[in-house]
């Protein structure tokens, strides 16, 4: 990655000396300038996917972050195949650029990504493909006897929606553009954690999710960043990360649909959810 201004115009400069036909005892000189513009495509050092390679999508959708090294200061974008293009990236520091894509549950295959540099004023642009590829999967559960299952520990039917409606009630929130736990934050999830120690074959999706105000690629990374602020926790309190899926919705699931600040505190939260196949 280079941090210097990218530099995409050349130019070669002429000068002669052109001898006009003489008016007087003087001569006459006329200078000429010519000037040649070369234009070069901005430079791309790189792209990565987050998550990458392979990507279970079983039960749940995913934000998949795209990061992109080049020149610094410019118009970023990207494409995914089948889905959308020229999606807007932000540079989040000089010459890092990040953009954010959803997969939905379910979905499997290789989407096919195309990182972009434009220079403005002059149209001069690179394209990137991005590798290494990322591979969407869906996982199939081994098949399970629930009766097997409960006496273990785990979520069968009879107690799965009782504990999921526990979880929901440890639902947290947070300060505006914030995405670090509040001391009541904590005490909530020490309340989940002790729901999940009695049942250790369970799984939890940890869904983030923000208010409408920002940019809906800001709130889709902020809503992201609280999800993951909850698995850490949950994490250094002996919860196994393997047991927690995060997923990020940004300001699409709003609990509360008014724009006062009330409604908006409510809405910056992180909720916890059984996941079932």
């Amino acid at each position: 990655m280079t941090n210097k201004p990218i530099r995409p115009i050349e130019m070669v400069v002429a000068l002669s000396l052109v001898a006009l036909p003489a008016c007087s005892s003087r001569s006459q000189l006329k200078l000429e300038l010519q000037r040649e513009v070369v234009v070069g495509a901005p430079s791309i050092s790189g792209a990565t996917f987050d998550p990458s390679g392979r990507v279970d999508t079983r039960g749940v959708g995913r934000t998949v972050a795209v990061t992109m090294n080049g020149d610094p200061g410019l118009k970023a974008s990207f494409d995914v195949a089948g889905k959308f293009s020229d999606r807007p990236m932000q540079e989040v520091q000089p010459g890092v650029y990040r953009g954010l894509f959803e997969v939905q549950a379910g979905e499997s295959g290789r989407p096919a990504v195309t990182t972009r540099l434009l220079h403005v004023p002059t149209g001069a642009v690179r394209n990137f493909p991005v590798t290494p590829e990322i591979e969407l999967f869906q996982s199939s559960p081994p098949p399970v006897d629930s009766d097997v299952l409960e006496a273990a520990g785990g979520c069968g039917s009879s107690i799965a929606s009782a504990l999921d409606s526990e979880l929901q009630a440890r639902t947290v929130h947070f300060a505006f553009a914030r995405a670090d736990l509040s001391n009541e934050a904590r005490i909530r999830l020490d309340g989940a954690t002790q729901l999940l120690a009695s049942r250790p074959g369970c799984v939890l999706r940890v869904d983030g999710h923000a208010d409408e105000i920002g940019s809906p690629e800001y709130n889709m990374d902020l809503s992201r960043r609280r999800a993951e602020s909850v698995i850490q926790f949950l994490v250094s309190q002996g919860v196994p990360a393997a047991r927690l899926i995060p997923h990020a919705h940004g300001e699409t699931e709003p609990i509360d649909p008014g724009r006062s600040a009330a409604a908006r505190s409510r809405n910056r939260r992180v909720e916890l959810h059984l996941d079932t196949p």
